[in-house]
């Protein structure tokens, strides 16, 4: 298909998706590089890393993946419950009009991902992108929720 010829909420709904993607890339880089070398988008990487840390022995490894399988599944909890409450209200219904054609659970889960986003980007900032001890717990399991959120979404 031709691009120009897309439909504009064909073309909306891909570059939400380039640019979730972009961020779930973005956040594992970080987590891996300066949140406890674990991932906060690949839970089947996670698995593989708490089986490495067990079998060495690793505290801090089942600590930190631990922490962002944990942040991982709240997001997925809170994206579901938000889900649920806003497809059980009769005054929440689907404008087919919407420029983006997303339903409206789907647009509210996002806003509370990219509340999380901006939460988790001021504490970096805050940190001196350099956190430690609790504030590195804390922020790695903002941004798992927040991507855990994402992905339960795309399920929409």
């Amino acid at each position: 298909m031709d691009d120009r010829s897309a439909e504009p909420r064909e073309r909306v709904k891909t570059l939400i998706a380039v640019v979730l993607t972009f961020a779930s890339g973005a956040t594992d880089v970080i987590s891996f590089t300066h949140l406890g070398s674990v991932f906060t988008s690949v839970m089947t990487g996670n698995v593989v890393l708490l089986g490495l840390a067990v079998a060495h022995a690793s505290v801090s490894l089942a600590t930190h993946t631990t922490t962002s399988i944990a942040g991982y599944i709240t997001g997925v909890a809170a994206s579901t419950w938000i889900a649920r409450g806003v497809r059980a209200s009769p005054a929440e219904t689907f404008d087919d009009s919407r420029a983006s054609g997303l339903p409206p659970h789907v647009i509210l889960a996002l806003v509370a991902e990219l509340t999380l986003i901006t939460g988790f980007a001021a504490g970096w900032e805050i940190s001196g992108a350099n956190p430690a001890g609790w504030a590195q717990f804390g922020l790695l399991a903002t941004v798992a929720a927040a991507i855990g959120m994402q992905s339960c979404t795309s399920t929409g």
